[in-house]
């Protein structure tokens, strides 16, 4: 795009264009999540991953992310759709996720060898709080 728009005489800065495809992708995503729904309600779809190469800000190295492809079964009916979703991987998000899901299999582990009721008690105590804690940081 910035070496068409100089062959008119027009100057693109790199920085102006990746903010126009980063707003262009906001814009899109309702249309993409409504694609992704209809992918979703098929019986079977396709998925492959591709980790590529991303530049890590600041560092001057690259780190691994992720392309996903989802795909419609081409034997099934209806139109044919392909989404793709592409991650960075190491998601702030996703990690603290994961770090809130890891003490509840902490108390399982810790639950493992007691009685029924002693269980009960333990998940009472630690389990519930920590998934009420999950599910107002979800929300």
């Amino acid at each position: 795009m910035e070496q068409i728009a100089a062959r008119d005489g027009v100057i693109l800065s790199r920085s102006t264009l990746a903010d126009w495809v980063g707003r262009l992708g906001i814009a899109l995503a309702p249309l993409v999540d409504r694609l992704a729904w209809h992918l979703l309600q098929r019986d079977s779809l396709h998925a492959d991953e591709k980790p590529v190469p991303q530049l890590d800000p600041g560092k001057g190295k690259t780190k691994k992310a992720y392309l996903w492809a989802y795909r419609s079964n081409d034997l099934q009916p209806g139109l044919k759709i392909i989404v793709f979703d592409y991650q960075a991987g190491q998601s702030p998000i996703a990690q603290e996720a994961l770090n809130r899901i890891a003490i509840l299999y902490a108390v399982e582990a810790e639950a493992r060898d007691l009685s029924t009721a002693e269980r009960k008690q333990l998940r009472t105590e630690k389990s519930l709080p920590t998934l009420a804690a999950l599910h107002d940081w979800l929300q």
